[in-house]
């Protein structure tokens, strides 16, 4: 650190530095190991910006001597050092030189220090040695990446210039510039006649992908007018620069890409998934953004609103599924190139999902659509009105009615068999959705299943006392049994719902007090009957009152 500063202090002054360095003093220093070589002093004249001094220090180096191609240990000549800091005229000085190398690698990845370490270790082990790595950036590079179009330019001029060279992660000035938007650097790049304007970088993606990553649309805009661009060139991953734009959320790259007559606008990555899926997939951040690309990109008359990926996705249904994705749901529902009665991958319709999801918004933007089919069933047999009462949308379900959705539907699948929505809506103890769906069909309250089951017998086998009442309430026949021969209390009893028997005891009891006193001319009960009444309020069949012992006299 103090032979640093000691440095410093000499090259403040030409004529300090000519009589310490040409003197005799020049020994004391040497004695102190400070450096006094001429690339070391290159390098900090550059880094100073000290033009005469340079000057004076680069008249003094010998042609062809190296002293201005020496590096430090991060692997940086003057070149590099004056670049970076934009001493354009201590540049211009170095191009003039005839021995001066544009071309060198700095040791941004792996300093030269730690290469000669390596160096070491492999003549201790006796291994085969190689040459040095180039791991690092060009002086072109690394001014692209810093903007400075000046030197940039000066750079290009040198006849020895590789505009195409590649550091050890595969980026080239031109990427560099692009990712980072520096107009004026591109415009310089692209005007150069050896410029490889699709060149990618380790992952695959070349500066037109790099620009859209970033949202530079100057810089996107650039690099389509060249006609070398290859607009749909692809990553690792099989991503375009328009899968990539649309994912980022970038809604003015989208729009610079799709005006392009070359783009192709459903080309999938290696998942199957296009770019108005990824757009539908909105970022918590920019759902507006999203949005407003996924119209743009429905707008356009080649695209595949119905696009399918590889895990059966389209991109209806993933907006559906998202959180946040509601304006690019609403905008895929209102779309004629997008089809809601196609089964996701999860074997449900657009409309389904809306249904499951709560997105009543989106369920009426696909309802006032003309020629929809508001009974289309996914791959479970279910209708939207049927998925409406397992869930107990009632907002939902009002609009599929009043759309012209069948009450009386029937869910025919290996598990739900024969199950109308009324029984779904009793099943999970719905009311108000019961309500909704009685007055539209009264002749549900007694619907059967192919197992013989009432709504009444399901709200009571799972225990739904408030859905119990109320079918009590419309009329339902209390005493009717299943295909197994079992009412309603004897399905409560079974599942161990207590509340909802006493319940049913209760209106049980009642029933048979008023029919007798009403009753005056009713028929005779007998022992028998009153037996079985016994066995109905008490759930129990003739073996478990064979097993308790026989009823007396007195407590029939």
């Amino acid at each position: 650190e103090g032979r640093h500063d000691m440095m410093l202090l000499l090259l403040r002054d030409e004529r300090v530095f000519a009589s310490v360095a040409h003197g005799p003093q020049r020994r004391w220093y040497e004695a102190r190991h400070v450096d006094m070589n001429q690339g070391r002093l290159l390098r900090f004249a550059a880094d100073g910006g000290n033009l005469p001094l340079f000057s004076l220090l680069l008249s003094a180096c010998p042609p062809r001597s190296g002293a201005v191609n020496d590096v430090d240990c991060d692997g940086r000549s003057a070149l590099f050092v004056a670049a970076r800091h934009g001493h354009s005229e201590i540049v211009q000085l170095l191009l003039s030189r005839p021995d001066v190398d544009v071309s060198l690698h700095d040791g941004d990845v792996a300093s030269a220090r730690h290469l000669r370490e390596q160096r070491e270790r492999e003549e201790a082990r006796g291994m085969e040695l190689g040459g040095v790595a180039k791991t690092g950036l060009t002086v072109l590079m690394h001014v692209a990446k810093a903007g400075l179009d000046t030197i940039l330019e000066q750079l290009l001029a040198h006849p020895d210039i590789q505009p195409n060279s590649l550091s050890s992660a595969g980026w080239s000035a031109l990427t560099l510039a692009s990712q980072a938007g520096h107009k004026r650097c591109v415009q310089l790049l692209l005007s150069h006649r050896q410029t490889n304007v699709n060149a990618p970088n380790s992952v695959g993606r070349g500066p037109l992908a790099l620009a859209a990553f970033a949202g530079h649309a100057a810089v996107v805009i650039m690099l389509l007018t060249h006609p070398e661009t290859d607009v749909n060139a692809t990553d690792l991953g099989l991503a375009s620069a328009l899968i990539i734009a649309c994912w980022r959320g970038h809604e003015e790259v989208v729009r610079c890409l799709l005006s392009h007559n070359g783009t192709r606008v459903n080309q999938a990555d290696h998942g199957g998934r296009t770019g108005l899926l990824w757009a539908a997939i909105a970022r918590d951040r920019r759902p507006d953004a999203h949005a407003s690309i996924v119209e743009q990109l429905l707008s356009h008359r080649h695209i595949d609103g119905n696009a399918q990926s590889h895990d059966g996705d389209r991109p209806l249904h993933a907006a559906l599924r998202r959180p946040g994705c509601h304006a690019a749901a609403m905008a895929l529902a209102l779309s004629p190139a997008v089809d809601p009665h196609l089964l996701g991958a999860d074997g449900c319709t657009g409309l389904q999902l809306a249904v499951k999801g709560g997105h009543t918004g989106v369920l009426e933007a696909m309802l006032s659509r003309t020629g929809i089919r508001v009974d289309a069933a996914g791959a479970d047999g279910w209708s939207a009105l049927l998925s409406a009462a397992r869930f107990g949308e009632r907002h939902a379900a009002k609009l599929l009615l009043a759309a012209g959705a069948d009450p009386r539907i029937v869910a025919d699948t290996r598990v739900h068999v024969g199950l109308t929505p009324l029984h779904m809506a009793a099943s999970w103890g719905f009311v108000e959705l019961a309500e909704l769906l009685a007055v539209a069909a009264p002749e549900l309250v007694g619907a059967r299943t192919h197992a013989g089951l009432t709504p009444l017998m399901l709200a009571a086998l799972r225990g739904q006392g408030r859905a119990v009442a109320w079918f009590l309430a419309q009329g339902a026949e209390l005493g009717a049994l299943d295909a197994d021969g079992h009412d309603a209390m004897q399905l409560a009893l079974r599942a161990g719902h207590a509340s909802v028997v006493q319940l049913l005891e209760a209106v049980a009891s009642q029933s048979v007090a008023g029919s007798s006193s009403s009753s005056t001319d009713a028929p005779e009960v007998t022992r028998h009957d009153l037996l079985r009444l016994h066995r109905a309020l008490r759930g129990m069949s003739a073996e478990e009152e064979e097993a308790t012992g026989d009823v007396g006299d007195a407590e029939v």
